[in-house]
Formats: C-alpha cells, sequence, structure tokens
C-alpha cells in the first residue's frame, strides 16, 4: 500500500466517484467489520479497500503529495426523512498538548489536515449491519473556500483551545468552549490521559462539531439547509470581537429593563400569551426575526441551545432546567464515556437570558443578565455522571414503583440525591411511554388503586425520563457569573 500511487487531485477524485453507490462490505479485505471492534472501522474499510492505503497517526495529511486528508463520515436522515443530519463529530487530528501551544493556526497540524478534505458519506441506517450501509456522496472541503465568517470563527475557536492550555487550564477543556471546531474526548476509556504541567487530563483530538457537519452536509452536499437568518450582519464585527461578545453587545441597551420598557424602546407590544413569549423578547434585542432562536445560523451551526430563565421576586428559580428524553434501552447499554449524556453536555453551549419577576400575574419581567454557560468537565464527569450511573444501575435491575394519588414515583434519582441533576419525567403524560431493557424489571411498592401498573407490567414499558438540571444548581451558576 502507498499512499503516493495517486499522482493527482483528478485521478483520487476518481476513485472516489468509482465507489459512490458501492456497499462498505465490497471494500473490508481485512474482515474488520465485527460487531464490537469499536470505532473508525469504516474509515480504516475505506482508506485500506478502496484508496488502497495503509492506515496511520500521521499528522500528516493522508495524501501528502496533493495535500489532501481523507475522511469517512456517516449521516442519517430525521424528520420524516426530511433533513439530513450528521451521525457524530468529525476527528481531524490528535491535540498535542505539548506542541500545538507553538503552532499558530495556519502552521497547525489540524489546518494541515483541514485545508483540504476529501469527504467520503455513507448512509448510516439503523436496521442494517456496516457492511450493508452505502456510499452515498463524495465532497471536497477545502478550508479556503468556506465562508469567512465560518474561518474566522474556526481559527478562533483553534486559539481558545490553546490559550487555555497556556493558562494552565487543560484540564478543563471542554468541546462547549468553542463553536464549530472542538476539541473532544479521544480514548477507550476515561484512563486514557497524560500529564500536563502536572495535572493529568484526558486526551483529546480537534474534531468538527456535529451540528458544524450537519450545517455542511445540508448546505453544500445535500443542498438542504435552506435560508437560515444570520446573527452577525457585518463580517467586520469580528475583526475585534467573538460571537458571544457580540451577543452579549445586544443585550446591552436592555439590561434592567422591564419587558414594557423594552416594548416602548421599540415602539410595538410582544403578545405575552403565548407560552414562549419570552423567546419572542429574545429575538428581539437580538435583532432577529426568527422566534426558534436556535435555528439562528451561527447558532445551529455551533449547537447553542437558547435558555430563558425567569427568577422569582425572592432570587429563586421555580422550574428545573429539562434535557431530552432518553432511551431505556441504549442507556442501559452504553459506556458512560461514549454515552448520550455525556456527548450532549460535553458539546452543547448554553445562552441564558435571566429575567427577574416584577408581576407574574401580568407577564411582567425585567431583564437581569445574560450569560454563555457549558457544563464544566469536573461536574460532567462527577455530580452528572453519579446520577447517570445510578439510573444505569437501575435500568439494569429493578424499577421500584409506588402509586400514590395518581402518580408513579419510582426510584430513579432525586434532586435530593445530588446536587446538580436528577432524573424525573418528561412526556407528555405518565402513558407516555419507552420500552425496558430485557435487564430492567418493575417491583410495585405499594399501590393505592389510583393507577394501573399492571399495563406497564405486562408491556414492559414505563413513563419517558430525561436528566434535568436542579433548579438550585442553575441559581448557582446564574449568581457566580460575573
Amino acid at each position: 500500500m502507498n499512499e503516493s500511487i495517486y499522482q493527482s487531485r483528478e485521478e483520487l477524485l476518481e476513485i472516489a466517484k468509482s465507489a459512490i453507490g458501492e456497499r462498505i462490505g465490497k471494500y473490508d479485505t481485512r474482515n474488520r467489520l465485527i460487531p464490537g471492534k469499536g470505532k473508525g472501522k469504516i474509515g480504516l474499510v475505506i482508506e485500506e479497500g478502496l484508496f488502497h492505503r495503509k492506515a496511520d497517526s500521521s499528522q500528516k495529511p493522508d495524501f501528502d503529495n496533493l495535500g489532501i486528508e481523507l475522511k469517512v463520515t456517516g449521516y442519517q436522515w430525521k424528520n420524516n426523512n426530511k433533513k439530513v443530519s450528521a451521525k457524530e463529530r468529525l476527528v481531524i487530528t490528535m491535540l498535542d498538548y505539548f506542541n500545538d501551544v507553538n503552532k499558530e493556526f495556519r502552521n497547525s497540524n489540524v489546518y494541515h489536515k483541514i485545508a483540504k478534505m476529501l469527504l467520503m458519506l455513507y448512509e448510516h441506517e439503523l436496521d442494517k449491519n456496516e457492511a450493508d450501509f452505502i456510499l452515498t456522496n463524495y465532497f471536497m472541503y477545502e478550508f479556503e473556500n468556506i465562508s469567512e465568517l465560518d474561518k474566522r470563527i474556526i481559527i478562533r475557536d483553534y486559539d481558545n483551545i490553546i490559550q487555555k492550555i497556556l493558562d494552565n487550564q487543560a484540564h478543563e477543556i471542554s468541546e462547549g468552549d468553542t463553536l464549530y471546531l472542538g476539541a473532544c474526548t479521544k480514548g477507550e476509556n476515561s484512563g486514557s490521559t497524560v500529564v500536563v504541567n502536572g495535572i493529568e487530563v484526558m486526551r483529546r483530538a480537534f474534531a468538527l462539531k456535529q451540528s458544524y457537519m450537519t450545517y455542511l452536509m445540508r448546505s453544500s452536499i445535500f443542498k438542504n439547509w435552506g435560508n437560515k437568518e444570520s446573527f452577525i450582519k457585518d463580517l467586520n464585527l469580528l475583526k475585534k470581537n467573538t460571537l458571544e461578545e457580540l451577543v452579549y453587545k445586544s443585550f446591552e441597551p436592555f439590561i434592567s429593563k422591564s419587558l414594557t420598557e423594552i416594548d416602548s424602546m421599540f415602539n410595538t407590544q410582544v403578545d405575552r400569551n403565548p407560552k414562549q413569549y419570552l423567546k419572542s423578547y429574545v429575538s428581539r434585542m437580538l435583532n432577529v426575526k426568527d422566534k426558534n432562536l436556535e435555528s439562528i445560523d451561527e447558532f445551529l451551526k455551533a449547537n447553542i441551545q437558547v435558555k430563558t430563565i425567569r427568577l422569582s421576586r425572592i432570587g429563586e428559580i421555580k422550574e428545573s432546567m429539562s434535557f431530552p428524553n432518553f432511551d431505556f434501552i441504549q442507556l442501559s447499554e452504553e459506556s458512560w464515556e461514549e454515552s448520550v449524556t455525556r456527548d450532549m453536555f460535553e458539546v452543547s453551549k448554553f445562552l441564558f437570558v435571566v429575567f427577574d419577576e416584577v408581576n407574574d400575574s401580568k407577564k411582567e419581567y425585567k431583564l437581569r443578565k445574560v450569560l454563555f454557560w457549558n457544563m464544566p468537565t469536573s461536574i460532567l464527569d462527577g455530580e452528572v455522571r453519579e446520577v447517570w450511573e445510578s439510573t444505569k444501575q437501575i435500568l439494569n435491575s429493578e424499577i421500584r414503583v409506588s402509586v400514590k394519588n395518581k402518580r408513579f414515583l419510582n426510584n430513579f434519582p432525586s434532586s435530593k440525591n445530588n446536587p446538580v441533576a436528577h432524573v424525573r419525567p418528561h412526556g407528555v403524560n405518565s402513558l407516555d411511554v419507552y420500552e425496558l431493557p430485557s435487564t430492567c424489571k418493575i417491583r410495585v411498592m405499594s399501590n393505592d388503586g389510583t393507577k394501573d401498573i399492571e399495563d406497564f407490567i405486562n408491556r414492559h414499558v414505563f413513563t419517558k425520563q430525561s436528566f434535568w438540571l436542579n433548579n438550585k444548581y442553575v441559581l448557582r451558576v446564574i449568581n457566580n457569573f460575573k
């Protein structure tokens, strides 16, 4: 196998084109597609079986004579096959804590990899074996040809990661720190560490975030991105400001203003009848029309989630913060390092928009503060992991249920068990259920007769649950933000 057998870009692309429509199993010359062999199998199969290149861990591009890196990545169709989404982040190259700190972006290993990337795409279909996945598209990603906005954000992301290492905070790096280019954990387990400045830290790799890859697929490959509204209207603003700083500046004129005062500043009133009326105010203050704030171009690509938070007159948050339902069977089988829950909190950046109550009966609030936040790695791998592990243990043993006053009480971790997070129902109602794993039993501890639990037992299902951040923890985050 020799990576220099391709003497031109056109020759390489001809090979890529020849594989479109083919099963991945066709190229499995070394029987790598064996269940349980770990991640990266499909990439190795294509690298070896299609391009006849021996895999290595070199920081140079795979086809160095052409300056082209090869990446194989999957996608899935969502929303009744209407929208394509990247299956995962695109890992680029390992983060070298000791040498990368001495390199500017365009001299860095990660730049040399993403300057030109040949992407081979396959559709990940849940009901198929990996060997039967089909290669459907190829695409040449060239960094210098992406939008100036995206280039500046990726370069700033790189600089932020490097700066954290220089500030002796390598152990606090999180994918949520950055927008498009992240530093993901890379290793078989939590024992995959390296000592940096006397502190043991997780091995990490540079990666283009899953949300950014979804944008790339929808906008440039499958052409179903649609017209997304941009928050940044003037690119020159990014010369001296980060995206986060520009967001803060948008809110500055409205800090300490009531909703009525904000209405007056715009000479129009926002309808406060809809449940999400505060999101309408956020859109107005950000100078965007779209009330679905997560669909703003930059927010969608960076996986920025907007959360409006209301504080009572005595400074408390009434509700804890909910997150999507988790699949009982999936959670019972996955490891923490590769869990959906860890990945969700690791990669997400939150924009908290905090309002103080003035008169709740009249839906009158005033803007207190705005902050970007992502979960610290120490909390994620500490308290949140504890809640997750307790939940997994229950799903692999038994859910203990008590029926009282038409409610199902259970033994999933509560806010009394953990200072950061807990588990509780998050369905339409108690009859909105997920299937339980075969490892889980339902034990009825008591039943006052107000609910029938036998149907759950017979169908082996239980009310949908999700992880919630405790309201007291969220309040602590808000109060500690300067």
